[in-house]
Order: structure tokens, then C-alpha cells, then sequence
């Protein structure tokens, strides 16, 4: 890198002493000067610019390790948490799922065209958006397992989880 650098500030050098050196001969009018002066420093550039050369390194490259998203609670034991709290801690519990990894068994209840999909859990609801082509082969009352990642909760009307980046699995 020091090299490239050093190369280029070499060739600003020349650059700039040619110009200094063509402007004073234009200024006398030695034409025929000049145009030596340029078959020089095209020699001189040509014998100094070594073409870049690329050499393995003996370090290895560093490759990213897969992240391992940690687990939220099964639904089972974060309705028995919720169950004991106030409303000002169940919020806090709950966005401090936000961002974990979440399974549950259920079933569809809805598809809407937009591929948003209304899931039924055991102790409550959950939305989720899947790909076209995945939300088509659904069926009203289907039963699945879904994982994917908080997003958000919504507790207006009961508790409802919404994921993204939800995988299913058909359960018999």
C-alpha cells in the first residue's frame, strides 16, 4: 500500500516538473525542445512504473463465523411470566424478547392477499409475512410450526407476536 502511494506521489512529482518545465519552454518558443522533453519523460516513466504484482499472503483470510441467534422462551413459559406481572413489567419482558429466535405450534387462521399470514398458537396469536408462493399452498386451519424472529407484540386485543424471517414446517 505505502508503495502505491509512494509510486503515485513519484508520478504527481514528475507530472508537475513537466508541466513547470513545459511551461518555461513554451515561453521561449523551443518547440523542438519540448518534444524531446516529453520522449524523455516517457522513457523515464516507463523504466520506473513496475506493473502491480499480485502475490498470495501467507495470512489466512478471515471468514465469518454463522451467528447464533439466542432463544426466546417457548410460548408455554412466557404466558406463565406474563401471568405474574404488572402491566408496566409485561411490556419490559416483552421487548426484551424483540430480536430472539421464537417457535410455536398452531394454525392458520388467515392469508390476506398481501401473503400476511394470522397464525392461532396455543396461549396466543401470531403474524407474519411469508413469500407468495408459500403463503398459496396454505390452508384455513392448517397446522404448522413456525420459527422466526420478534419483532414486535401487540396486546390490544390479546397478546400477538408479529416474526420475520419465519420458516414453517407442516405438523401431522
Amino acid at each position: 500500500m505505502v508503495k502505491k502511494l509512494l509510486l503515485g506521489c513519484g508520478c504527481l512529482s514528475i507530472g508537475l516538473v513537466l508541466v513547470i518545465v513545459l511551461g518555461a519552454l513554451f515561453a521561449v518558443g523551443a518547440s523542438n525542445e519540448v518534444d524531446n522533453v516529453f520522449e524523455e519523460i516517457e522513457q523515464a516513466l516507463d523504466a520506473t512504473v513496475e506493473p502491480a504484482k499480485m502475490e498470495p499472503t501467507a495470512e489466512p483470510i478471515e471468514t465469518v463465523e454463522s451467528v447464533v441467534i439466542p432463544e426466546a422462551p417457548s410460548e408455554e413459559e412466557i404466558h406463565a411470566t406474563l401471568d405474574q406481572m404488572t402491566e408496566l413489567a409485561r411490556d419490559e419482558y416483552l421487548r426484551s424478547l424483540h430480536g430472539l429466535k421464537f417457535s410455536m405450534v398452531g394454525t392458520v387462521k388467515s392469508v390476506d392477499s398481501g401473503s400476511h399470514v394470522s397464525f392461532s398458537g396455543t396461549r396466543f396469536d401470531a403474524r407474519f409475512r411469508l413469500s407468495k408462493e408459500e403463503a398459496v399452498a396454505l390452508q384455513l386451519g392448517q397446522s404448522l410450526q413456525i420459527t422466526g424472529m420478534i419483532e414486535s407484540w401487540e396486546t390490544f386485543l390479546g397478546l400477538m407476536v408479529r416474526l420475520e424471517n419465519v420458516s414453517i414446517a407442516t405438523v401431522q
